[in-house]
C-alpha cells in the first residue's frame, strides 16, 4: 500500500474540521519541498520526512497536533521562544510553520 493511501482515508473519515485541517498542513509540507515524503507510522500517524522525520500530525476530539522532529531547536518568529508543537483548534492555521520546520533540519 502506498503511504500516502492511509492518509487520504484518514483525512477522508474526519469529515468536519479536523479533516480540513489536516489536509491544508499536508499540502503545505508536499509544497514546500519537493524532496518530501509521506509515510504512516506509528499504528497510524501521518509522518513527514526528508532525510529524517519533520513532523507527525495527530487528531485528536478537539485538535490537530503537529510535532516537529526538531522544532525545539528552531525559533518561534512570532513568539520568540522555541517551539516544538502546534496544537490546532477550530478556525487556526498553522501558517509558516512547516516552511521553519524544514529550515531547521536542512
Amino acid at each position: 500500500m502506498n503511504p500516502s493511501e492511509p492518509i487520504d482515508d484518514l483525512i477522508a473519515k474526519l469529515t468536519d474540521w479536523r479533516g480540513i485541517t489536516l489536509a491544508g498542513i499536508r499540502k503545505s509540507f508536499l509544497e514546500a519541498d519537493r524532496e518530501i515524503i509521506e509515510e504512516w507510522k506509528w499504528m497510524g500517524s501521518p509522518v513527514w520526512s526528508r532525510d529524517g522525520t519533520i513532523a507527525v500530525a495527530n487528531a485528536h476530539k478537539e485538535k490537530v497536533k503537529v510535532t516537529f522532529a526538531h522544532g525545539a531547536k528552531v525559533p518561534d518568529p512570532n513568539a520568540g521562544s522555541r517551539q516544538r508543537l502546534a496544537l490546532l483548534r477550530h478556525n487556526m492555521t498553522l501558517h509558516s510553520a512547516p516552511s521553519v520546520a524544514i529550515r531547521g533540519v536542512n
